[in-house]
């Protein structure tokens, strides 16, 4: 211990200790030297043999001909440390030939020793394996895997709608229910997923993401809640369009470490000398295709992000290599807080899509994804005339405005969005319908009211007068700080009308050497007279409304 007392461990960890994984991979590591050792001194041909560990999840290829002597050391070993694979019914691994077809059909079972029947699973030459929580074999394995894993995920939104809080469950449907359940699948397997299984996982999202916002979403809801928040969206993004981002990251990034593995395994005659470059063709493939989906300029932004995670990845595999601390990335996006940092999450922190400068190269892929789809939206509301939904568009995306009332749960922290309010506010923020038909507007039975009710921010005087006031009350206690004297609707400060009260705050310290009436304006984006500058409309009303005096 660090004081300099020993604890004595004879057997396993205890639970929750963190350095289980540690002690179990150090161990590992001693048992896979001593193993190599003895088969080099004791049967030197069967010597060479690879093997790869996640903790106590290893991998161990070797020609047929040394599995037997290879899992007699290694079992002498295990025991010598007090760990076992196991006999009987307790076996956990599974030995299977793999290769072209034709050659393991026809190799003879004389590796099958009675070793290998009494201490591993046989079941069949070029068997799926389920590796890391990944099935690895032919396509109906692969999307079956998926499938099954889609069909879990819609069980667990299941119940998560029954929570009767929007907010709590749109923070968890990101956390826990959309497409990061299956982000390691995508990885692994990318296009090679069929596209009905990917459409089939993206149709219950959406009528779950229907469900929490309280009814159904047109087609460009449905596309602008796929976005990331910084476009307007809500980050619930599909597995159609996280697939190649996902696959392409995983692939480059590990491409370096690949190519050292691969080179050592050829070299062995353990993996077939086109591996690199069927390797190779699928990223270039993966690259081509998601730069198909994005404009001239983002396609060129996409070869500079590929450029600098190949040097991440490539001084990352030489680090592994030498033994030496890992670098950080080159990406915008970092991997990872520092360890300090872990320590406090700032409010809102667990939602995925809250700070997404603590992500990696495919979230900064499908950012330029976002990009392109939300620029994509813009098009279409100006080609199509709908100003109202372009002007939407264009200040949600805008880098000034916050969305931390997304994730905004605990009123601790700060202002929420009172509960009743948010799914509203997701279908105003969305551009959904509100109404099923067009109406007239009952109030001023002048407008029409759309189907997304956009005339109401602009007709609703009472709840408007009430909300100015809210806005006032906020500011009040701020301006106080520098002036106690401050007082709201000062009446008589207009002698030729003394009735009218032209200042919600008056002070006199904003302004040195005089007195100041400062004056709240909201306006809605849609009003008659909101123009395009918020503080000239503001100006332009007041002197209209006070020249006469």
């Amino acid at each position: 211990l660090a004081g300099g007392g020993r604890v004595a461990v004879d057997r396993g960890a205890e639970q929750g200790d963190p350095f289980g994984s540690l002690y179990c991979g150090l161990v590992l590591a001693l048992v896979l030297e001593r193993t190599r050792e003895r088969l080099a001194a004791e049967c030197p041909e069967h010597a060479n043999f690879a093997d790869a560990w996640y903790m106590d999840d290893g991998q161990l290829f070797c020609v047929p001909e040394a599995v037997d002597d290879v899992l007699r050391v290694l079992d002498e070993e295990l025991a010598k440390v007090g760990a076992t694979r196991g006999v009987g019914q307790d076996v956990k691994s599974v030995a299977r030939l793999v290769g072209r077809e034709e050659a393991v059909r026809a190799y003879p079972d004389a590796w099958m020793t009675e070793r290998v029947r009494g201490s591993c699973k046989l079941p069949g030459n070029n068997a799926p394996v389920h590796v890391l929580g990944v099935d690895i074999g032919n396509a109906e394995v692969r999307n079956k895997q998926f499938l099954d894993t889609a069909e879990a995920v819609a069980a667990g939104r299941e119940k998560i709608s029954v929570l009767g809080d929007v907010a709590t469950e749109l923070v968890l449907t990101r956390r826990c229910g959309d497409v990061c359940k299956v982000t390691h699948l995508l990885r692994a397997h990318g296009p090679n997923l069929e596209a009905d299984a990917l459409n089939r996982f993206d149709k219950d999202l959406e009528k779950a993401l229907a469900l929490a916002i309280g009814g159904p979403l047109h087609g460009e809801a449905h596309k602008q809640a796929a976005l990331g928040v910084k476009q307007g969206g809500l980050g619930a993004r599909k597995a159609a369009d996280v697939v190649l981002p996902a696959f392409l990251a995983s692939r480059v990034q590990a491409k370096p470490l690949v190519e050292k593995l691969a080179a050592q395994l050829t070299e062995q005659g353990l993996l077939p000398v086109a591996f690199e470059a069927t390797y190779g063709h699928e990223v270039d493939v993966a690259h081509g295709a998601f730069a198909a989906k994005l404009s001239p300029a983002r396609a060129e932004g996409l070869d500079e992000l590929l450029a600098r995670a190949r040097e991440d990845g490539q001084a990352k595999a030489e680090a592994l290599a030498a033994g030496r601390a890992l670098p950080r990335p080159q990406q915008n996006c970092g991997s990872s807080r520092e360890a300090g940092e872990a320590l406090v999450v700032p409010a809102g922190g667990e939602d995925p899509e809250s700070e997404p400068g603590f992500g990696g190269l495919q979230q900064e892929l499908c950012a330029l994804l976002d990009e392109q789809r939300g620029e994509g939206l813009r098009t279409t509301a100006t080609q199509q005339e709908r100003w109202g939904d372009l002007r939407r568009l264009q200040e949600l995306q805008d880098p000034s405005v916050s969305h931390d009332w997304l994730w905004a749960l605990n009123p601790v922290h700060g202002a929420t969005v009172a509960p009743g309010d948010f799914g509203t506010a997701l279908r105003i923020r969305l551009g959904a319908h509100l109404t099923d038909e067009p109406v007239l507007c009952r109030r001023c039975g002048k407008e029409i009211l759309e189907r997304t009710a956009t005339h109401a921010l602009c007709c609703a005087a009472p709840e408007g007068t009430h909300g100015h006031y809210l806005v006032r009350d906020k500011l009040f206690p701020l301006v106080q700080l520098a002036d106690n004297n401050a007082s709201t609707e000062v009446p008589e400060l207009i002698p030729s009308a003394p009735a009218l009260r032209p200042a919600d705050i008056y002070t006199e310290v904003a302004i040195p050497g005089t007195r100041a009436a400062l004056d709240i304006g909201i306006c809605s984006p849609d009003a008659s007279g909101a123009g395009l500058d918020c503080c000239e409309a503001m100006w332009r009303k007041k002197r209209e409304r006070y020249e006469p005096y």
